[in-house]
């Protein structure tokens, strides 16, 4: 698991082997507020095999791992997301 805030310190993100966080259903990659610890629910960035790697700033996240898709598009390997929306 690694884990990455923005630069501007206002979200937190992980990625890992991971299927749930909290209790919530989240596919290798999460956004959790820094403030409270809440898995961030709108933030949808789903990969169908083990993320590795992140990198924030403050619009964008990149993932880096060993997964073909990101939200069931093709990504192999390497994805950017939006850091709000996934």
């Amino acid at each position: 698991t690694e884990i990455e805030a923005s630069p501007d310190g206002t979200k937190l993100y992980a990625v890992g082997r991971f299927n749930n966080v909290n209790g919530i259903r989240k596919r290798k990659v999460v956004s959790i507020n820094p403030t409270t610890g809440a898995t961030v629910t709108s933030f949808q960035a789903n990969a169908n095999s083990a993320a590795t790697s992140i990198e924030a700033t403050n619009s964008t996240v990149y993932i880096g791992g060993q997964f073909t898709t990101i939200n069931n598009t093709p990504r192999v390997g390497l994805a950017a997301v939006d850091a709000n929306t996934g």
